[in-house]
């Protein structure tokens, strides 16, 4: 049996993958960027060693990585909200189900919680705390 941090751990890591994956897709746009400015520096015309065409050169290599990258994050995205979800689904509690999909799958606060289901933060929290001790992953 996992305690109450490992079991908050396990249900945030859909959480800090979508962070990640944010992050990722900045980092994208920066790549972008620079392949544009280097590329309206460049004049199309081939010179011996232009350093310009080895920067766009190294920008494209730099996207084409970090693409692939995107695309391999998505999918352990995808497997990590199954199973968080399939974890949220087991509780046989209606409102316990749908208190942790919005925290952990919708990443609601729990002020938002709570003006979602007429409670106050305080007893969203404390229920919250409540189904995790419950919780069987």
């Amino acid at each position: 049996m996992q305690s109450y941090r490992e079991k908050i751990n396990y249900l945030n890591q859909y959480f800090y993958a979508t962070k990640s994956l944010e992050g990722r897709y900045e980092e994208l746009a920066r790549w972008q960027d620079l392949g544009t400015k280097l590329s309206s520096v460049s004049d199309g015309m081939p010179h011996a060693h232009d350093n310009s065409s080895s920067k766009v050169e190294n920008a494209v290599i730099g996207l084409a990585d970090l693409e692939q990258t995107i695309r391999e994050e998505i999918k352990g995205l995808e497997i990590i909200r199954e199973e968080v979800y399939d974890v949220i689904n087991s509780m046989p509690n209606y409102r316990h189900r749908m208190i942790l999909s919005m925290r952990y799958l919708d990443f609601m606060s729990f002020s938002r919680i709570a003006d979602a289901i007429g409670k106050t933060e305080n007893n969203v929290y404390k229920l919250h705390k409540q189904i995790i001790q419950r919780l069987d992953i």
